[in-house]
């Protein structure tokens, strides 16, 4: 593929001898677009240019030079031997922009045959779970701290799905406290148990491939005074029951291990960690976010003090989340306010959310005996998967979730792999949703070179996705790489 300079794409617009195409959102295009382009999204290029002639000149227009390459190579692939595209695509364009008054495209037409395979960065909302929320958005708006008849209608729905979330981890009802999501559960196990320590009590310990919602409040922790301990991992990404009681003493506040990691999907031995922690009078918190609606847990069964889970990594809305804490367990609040949830987190609660986070816990109790279904669908997968040249796979595979299969193919740059499974018509990751392009930690720490970490990707299964799913993934794995090298 050829770079051209905008001095270049002034001269090929001027004769017209380019097809120019604008491959970034419709949104974008329509705000403003250079002279003569043409919009075409990156899931529907190989439609629109299948009929072109294979010498056409064409110029890819993006504001992401990753998005343009990604097209240039496709479009390669598929013969064409006259392409370029031009840097940094829109952002230095010094022309006149043309506005468009084409009507807002319909966003489900663009989903239309997408294979999902990133349910470990958000799921999609249940039917059931939509239904909830809007009869709740709509019909439903008293204040649960109000007195009055709507109030009450609002505090007894509260209560029952408080219910049901308790339900789906074997806790008691009082013992969850809602929160925005996984991150404010995260954090407030964390801050709340450290504040509410001991004076005495100022280590922290946790793991060096925890979500970045943990790992970075380290730095400051350690300003304000707290020694915190990062345990390693082996190259499977199991933390050492051993390396733990060595670091464990009697001025450890908190240990925080997240209970399934969430690129590789490596299960940590989370009931014998709680226990050990116990003897040191440390209490222990887990981050059972991707586990939840996938593993069946109970927390008095693990021993733990502390759980957060998310809604929207089980079918739910995102927004909500909850905090799992046991029974006499002390924490400082992280909000101060109203006095809601037991007054350890303040602000008039998210009904709507917590509805429908009700109705995706009952979903997911009711899902659990199915799990063996998305474990047959990974193993498949990765089954397929072994016979392409270069291809490593990352994780435990004794112990590991059941929907997660983390891999790399020599010589591929994951983000370049996603991009081209994307153009393909499959969703799926190079690494954690909450940190982007950035290189994973979590195989770092699993001592996985950096070259060879930034050519991993995740799939992440669902409960939609199929056999005939999984087959066509892996052809298109095998035709992409067959290409590659």
């Amino acid at each position: 593929m050829e770079v051209i300079t905008n001095e270049q794409l002034h001269e090929k617009i001027a004769s017209g001898s380019a097809i120019i195409v604008d491959v970034r959102e419709k949104y974008e295009f329509e705000r403003g677009h250079i002279p003569g382009a043409v919009w075409v999204p990156l899931s529907d290029i190989e439609t629109v240019t299948a009929f072109w002639a294979l010498d056409a000149p064409i110029v890819i227009i993006c504001n992401s030079e990753n998005r343009s390459q990604a097209a240039c190579r496709f479009l390669e692939r598929e013969g064409f031997i006259n392409v370029s595209y031009a840097v940094p695509g829109m952002q230095r364009w010094e022309g006149e922009l043309v506005r468009s008054d084409c009507p807002e495209i319909e966003r489900g037409r663009l989903c239309e045959g997408l294979v999902y395979l990133d349910h470990a960065a958000t799921t999609p909302t249940a039917p059931e779970v939509a239904s909830a929320v809007w009869w709740w958005l709509t019909q439903g708006y008293g204040n649960p701290s109000s007195t009055h008849l709507l109030g009450r209608i609002s505090r007894d729905l509260l209560n029952r799905v408080r219910h049901q979330v308790a339900s789906l981890i074997g806790a008691e009802d009082h013992e969850i406290i809602f929160t925005s999501g996984g991150t404010e559960s995260n954090n407030m196990a964390l801050w709340g148990a450290l504040q509410a320590a001991p004076p005495e009590r100022r280590r922290l310990i946790t793991s060096a491939i925890e979500h970045p919602s943990i790992l970075s409040n380290i730095e400051y922790l350690q300003k304000l005074g707290y020694q915190v301990t990062k345990l390693p991992v082996d190259d499977l990404g199991r933390v050492s029951y051993h390396e733990l009681v060595q670091a464990l003493d009697h001025d450890t506040a908190l240990v925080s291990i997240m209970y399934a990691n969430n690129e590789v999907g490596t299960i940590q031995d989370i009931k014998r960690f709680a226990a050990v922690c116990k003897q040191f009078g440390a209490l222990f918190h887990t981050d059972a976010v991707q586990a939840v609606g996938v593993c069946p847990l109970n927390v008095n069964d693990l021993g733990v003090d502390l759980l957060s889970i998310s809604a929207h990594k089980i079918y739910g809305p995102k927004g909500v989340g909850a905090l799992y804490i046991r029974s006499g367990t002390k924490i400082e609040p992280l909000l101060k306010g109203g006095g809601q949830e037991f007054a350890l987190r303040s602000g008039t609660e998210n009904i709507p959310g917590i509805v429908g986070f009700g109705a995706a816990s009952a979903l997911a109790c009711r899902r659990l005996n199915q799990v063996t279904q998305l474990e047959g669908l990974r193993n498949e997968l990765q089954s397929q998967l072994e016979s392409v040249p270069g291809i490593r796979f990352y994780g435990d595979p004794s112990s590991r979730l059941p929907h997660i299969l983390c891999f790399s193919v020599e010589g591929y740059l994951g983000s370049n792999l996603v991009l081209d499974l994307d153009l393909k018509g499959f969703c799926c990751s190079s690494g954690s949703a909450c940190k982007g392009q950035k290189p994973s930690h979590v195989l770092a720490a699993m001592g996985v070179p950096l070259k060879q970490a930034r050519q991993a990707v995740r799939v992440s299964l669902g409960w939609g996705n199929t056999q005939e799913q999984i087959n066509a993934f892996a052809d298109v794995i095998r035709d992409l790489t067959a290409n590659k090298h």
